[in-house]
């Protein structure tokens, strides 16, 4: 659990994130995500952020990777349902780029009727 200055500290380092990367700065984004992370382990959305920006820099697998870790951490933690399924999509969206959605839909069919039947 982080203390009330290290969550502080968190969502100040998200958005200077979000400044960077707007400006399509993925590397600083990347520190910054990082180390919002860092001081407060509990919230998966510092982890979505990280994955967005693997996402544009092309790196699927990481993307994958991180959202991953996300919907761990936000399991844990009782994150929203509709932050979890943010990252999932935004797994089978990397997939997709990879060519290899097929194999997604066959490795989590029933997450993928779930997201199917939400739009």
């Amino acid at each position: 659990m982080s203390t009330c200055i290290e969550y502080i500290q968190a969502l100040a380092e998200k958005e200077k994130g979000n400044a960077a990367y707007k400006k399509k700065n993925f590397v600083v984004a990347l520190e910054h995500y990082t180390k919002a992370s860092e001081l407060d382990p509990t919230d998966m959305t510092y982890l979505t952020n990280l994955a967005a920006v693997y996402f544009e820099q092309k790196e699927f697998t990481k993307c994958i990777e991180m959202c991953t870790r996300a919907i761990e951490v936000g399991r844990e933690n009782r994150a929203d349902f509709k932050l979890i399924a943010k990252a999932y999509t935004r797994i089978g969206n990397a997939y997709k780029k990879l060519k290899v959605c097929h194999y997604f839909i066959k490795q989590n069919f029933s997450i993928y009727f779930v997201l199917l039947n939400c739009r």
